[in-house]
């Protein structure tokens, strides 16, 4: 952590302490931030964290190495397996819609025939059939 970003007021831990942050106030690691009605920072970071790994799988897929991402090697490797899975998971999608457009079609099919087989076998063998 190279900084906190907070607002100056004290706060006290259940420890006893006085100001949680006065440690890094000490270090010169601490920025002050003016507080703003309905604006949490903590809302902010989880918002930001939450979708970190949709912005990193997505410009991994646009082409940026996970150097310029400044991501390790083993969470390059899992968010591109990520990517590569909801590929073959909308893969398989389209392939299932593909298969019942053609089932669809088919039995449609299948009950046109059915009728002329029907009608056909009627004509031959029916009570004013040929046979």
């Amino acid at each position: 952590i190279d900084f906190v970003a907070h607002d100056d007021i004290p706060y006290a831990t259940d420890e006893g302490d006085d100001d949680v942050y006065a440690f890094l106030k000490a270090k010169g690691m601490f920025v002050a931030t003016q507080r703003t009605e309905g604006v949490s920072t903590s809302d902010i970071v989880a918002r930001i964290v939450k979708d970190y790994d949709i912005y990193v799988r997505r410009n991994l897929a646009r082409g940026y190495s996970a150097k310029e991402l400044n991501v390790s090697f083993l969470n390059e490797k899992k968010f591109r397996l990520q990517n590569k899975f909801d590929d073959l998971k909308d893969k398989g999608k389209r392939v299932i819609e593909n298969i019942e457009e053609k089932r669809v079609d088919m039995l449609s099919k299948w009950e046109e025939k059915s009728r002329d087989f029907i009608d056909a076998f009627l004509l031959l063998f029916g009570r004013e059939g040929r046979l």
